[in-house]
């Protein structure tokens, strides 16, 4: 079972539908409990599997048609679930344990972790703003310099 089939399995309440037939705008799309991605924008399994986190977690907040993105409302709901979706792929466990095998650029990372560059990117400026710069996390003091500098520290040598 590959990582796309991993995520559609952790919410069996929803359908998936992969098409070639939606409006080129649109990578994803969630129709209540039906979710659309877009077979022709979405050409790596990478690609995939980030819209379809995404998708899911327009689900899971579940605030209605904002696909015209006119108002800042709108917007807002927009990066919330590119947030919550994510985290939901990259996980500060998963940073750290990609750390340990000596992966420090956000193309490895993006490539151990089966995603694209731009959900990492996505990933740490919302740990940024949700736990600051610097913040401590397990045994690990965890630092976001920047999209691209990552530093990590082990608080407790083995």
């Amino acid at each position: 079972m590959n990582e796309i089939e991993k995520l559609m399995a952790k919410f069996p309440q929803l359908n998936y539908v992969f098409s070639k037939k939606m409006p080129k705008e649109f990578k994803g799309l969630c129709v209540g409990n039906v979710i659309y991605i877009n077979a022709n924008d979405n050409d790596t399994n990478a690609q995939k599997l980030v819209t379809l986190s995404e998708e899911i977690a327009h689900y899971e907040t579940g605030v209605g048609d904002i696909t015209e993105q006119e108002k800042v409302s709108d917007r807002k709901q927009e990066n919330k679930a590119r947030r919550l979706g994510s985290q939901r792929l990259v996980t500060l466990d998963q940073i750290i344990s990609c750390w340990k095998k000596g992966f420090n650029t956000i193309e490895e990372l993006a490539e151990e972790l089966g995603v694209t560059p731009e959900c990492i990117e996505s990933a740490i400026e919302s740990y940024r703003i949700k736990k600051g710069l610097s913040f401590h996390y397990k045994n690990y003091r965890i630092k976001f310099n920047s999209d691209t500098n990552i530093q990590i520290e082990n608080q407790w040598v083995e």
